[in-house]
């Protein structure tokens, strides 16, 4: 007997009710899941993007909630390795990123382990976090044994080579190899001349081996700027007639007349000379050696020179401390004008802002600041709007807040000078006499080489 109408009705009703019930309950736990997955796919796609966009401040903690979200052991190698390659360019305090990258570049490896651009890269990882040994096992893996003619790919792995067995025992027999690989290049660079020379004139105090590889250098590659370098710096015998005489360094003056002819200095960084310097190394060389002899001057036109090579923001930054010690503020606020990658400016940017708000120009300063706010993902960057906000606690003798400010700073970025120069100021107001001798000790300790008086003088001062 068929249901009657309002019967059939009824039921079809409840059976709809049902079906939406159902619907709606599968909807409750299947759309978030969805949603969640396309989230986790859009956090991988945008942090690789950004990544080969270069923006790793980006690209870091995108890739990073992709890893976190479906489990390292089940993160793709492309994710693995854009990751362990943006966190090691992005700094952190106290290289923190190097370590990270590190793991990084283990996980990656485990899945791709015949990558051998990689294999690399965490070699240098190892050697700039001094993990020598670690260093050494990876290099025997994947450095040549062959001692003839290495391939360009192969110096640098090749160099961290040399440094982990060095470091670890600097007889270490494989190491001549390593040097015979790295001075037969053609032509060898001038870091692997520079650093033998050193080694076995300054460390071993073999001063024959030392002359043998300069000369080496000198008589093969004469029209080389770092061959140059090497013969005017190089020491010569004390009596030109005997082989056997001892060697002197040559005179102070004439080695500056030499170097000063062959990079065309003439005592204005802000008219560099026409010689550009790509190799960084002998940036430092030659820019270290004129701190030494206390000609700054002639230091900073070196760094200005240096700044279309490699790491050009280094020597950029190292500049603009210089400029700043010494008062040239047109050729501080002149660097890095028109430079896309202005977060690895942190430093240039700070000394910019410093020598702003010391010279009043407020509007200038502003500017500048409010860029230091934009790239505050970089710890300098943080460090030196910290720095910034003591400087005008200071200026206005909010003293509690100074010492907050700058402490604050200092802990960020502590191996900035300046940051330590003003820490003293602030003691020294305070009335703590001792703290500001050692700011100033420590600031003296942080400047390194470079010459440069403000510290003495607030020692003597406190």
């Amino acid at each position: 007997m068929g249901l009657r109408p309002k019967t059939a009705r009824r039921f079809a009703l409840i059976a709809g009710l049902l079906i939406v019930v159902i619907i709606g309950g599968l909807a409750v736990l299947t759309v978030p899941r969805w949603q969640r997955g396309r989230q986790i796919e859009s956090f991988k796609r945008e942090g690789l993007a950004a990544h080969e966009a270069g923006r790793h401040h980006e690209a870091v903690p995108l890739l990073g909630r992709h890893m976190r979200a479906v489990g390292e052991e089940n993160t793709a190698p492309e994710v693995l390795l854009g990751l362990a390659r943006s966190r090691a360019e992005l700094e952190a305090r106290r290289d923190n990123h190097i370590t990270i990258a590190i793991t990084r570049y283990r996980a990656y490896l485990r899945l791709v382990p015949d990558d051998i651009t990689a294999r690399r890269e965490l070699l240098g990882l190892l050697v700039r976090a001094e993990r020598w040994g670690e260093a050494k096992d990876l290099a025997e893996r994947i450095n040549p044994q062959d001692p003839d003619a290495p391939a360009p790919a192969d110096l640098q792995p090749i160099r961290d080579e040399l440094a982990a067995r060095i470091n670890l025992d600097p007889a270490d027999p494989r190491a001549e190899t390593l040097r015979g690989m790295l001075l037969g290049a053609q032509p060898p660079a001038f870091e692997d001349v520079w650093e033998s020379y050193e080694y076995f004139l300054r460390v071993v105090r073999d001063v024959d081996r030392a002359e043998a590889i300069a000369d080496a250098y000198l008589d093969g590659f004469p029209d080389e700027l770092g061959a140059g370098a090497i013969r005017a710096i190089q020491p010569v015998l004390s009596d030109p007639s005997d082989p056997q005489s001892r060697l002197v360094p040559r005179p102070t003056a004439e080695i500056v007349i030499d170097l000063s002819a062959l990079f065309d200095l003439d005592d204005d960084v802000q008219t560099p000379g026409s010689v550009q310097i790509f190799d960084k190394n002998l940036a430092w060389v030659v820019a270290g050696y004129f701190d030494r002899i206390g000609r700054a001057n002639l230091g900073a036109e070196i760094l200005s020179q240096s700044l279309n090579g490699a790491d050009k923001f280094k020597n950029m930054n190292a500049l603009a401390r210089r400029l700043f010690w010494s008062g040239q503020n047109e050729a501080l606020f002149a660097l890095g004008t028109g430079e896309d990658s202005r977060s690895l400016m942190s430093d240039t940017i700070g000394y910019q802002a410093l020598a702003a708000l010391e010279t009043g120009d407020t509007e200038r300063a502003g500017e500048l600041e409010r860029e230091l706010e934009a790239i505050s993902y970089n710890y300098k960057a943080q460090a030196w709007s910290g720095m910034l906000l003591a400087k005008k606690a200071y200026d206005a003798g909010d003293l509690p807040a100074a010492r907050a400010a700058i402490n604050e700073a200092v802990e960020r970025h502590e191996d900035e000078p300046t940051f330590r120069l003003l820490l003293g100021d602030v003691q020294n107001a305070l009335g703590f006499t001792n703290e500001a001798k050692t700011a100033g000790e420590q600031a003296s300790i942080s400047a390194g080489s470079t010459p440069w008086s403000p510290p003495v003088v607030r020692r003597i001062s406190a």
